[in-house]
């Protein structure tokens, strides 16, 4: 494994490429906070940024960030599952994790969830759930927070 001393110079040198000077104080909107340097270790992890490309290992640095409450993190680790990039797809975890992320605001976290209720990739009780009511809300949430393609999986729908 990696060091914790690894660890922080890693993600700081990550930090340092996005331009980004204090990752402790920097805030994007009220009660969010900017990524946890764990966030930037799967990043590099995912893109192959310095290191060599390693899903997996994306993968436990997302959940561990996400885990003490990174947002970012757990919009990503939704993504892993639900993609199957170095993780068994699971639709339910990814859903799970993007309600996370969601609950905070995140944008492409609230879209997704309403992709997934209105395709029916989620299961209650063993049965696809299908809620476009629900998926519409979400879309809805997206769009206020400027998500173009939630703004026009609304104009198609004529609800914009």
């Amino acid at each position: 494994g990696i060091s914790a001393m690894d660890t922080n110079t890693l993600a700081i040198r990550y930090a340092n490429t996005l331009n980004i000077r204090d990752t402790n104080t920097l805030t994007v909107s009220p009660g969010y906070r900017f990524a946890d340097p764990y966030y930037y270790l799967g990043q590099m992890f995912e893109e192959g940024q310095g290191i060599q490309q390693n899903y997996r290992e994306a993968a436990s640095w997302y959940r561990k960030a996400a885990e003490r409450g990174d947002i970012s993190s757990a919009y990503s680790l939704g993504v892993l599952y639900h993609k199957a990039l170095g993780v068994q797809q699971d639709y339910q975890k990814a859903a799970a994790w993007y309600r996370v992320a969601a609950e905070k605001g995140h944008a492409d976290a609230l879209y997704n969830l309403g992709v997934f209720l209105e395709n029916g990739y989620l299961l209650r009780d063993g049965i696809r759930l299908y809620d476009r009511k629900l998926a519409m809300k979400y879309f809805s949430l997206a769009a206020k927070r400027l998500h173009v393609e939630a703004k026009q999986k609304l104009k198609e729908l004529g609800l914009n």
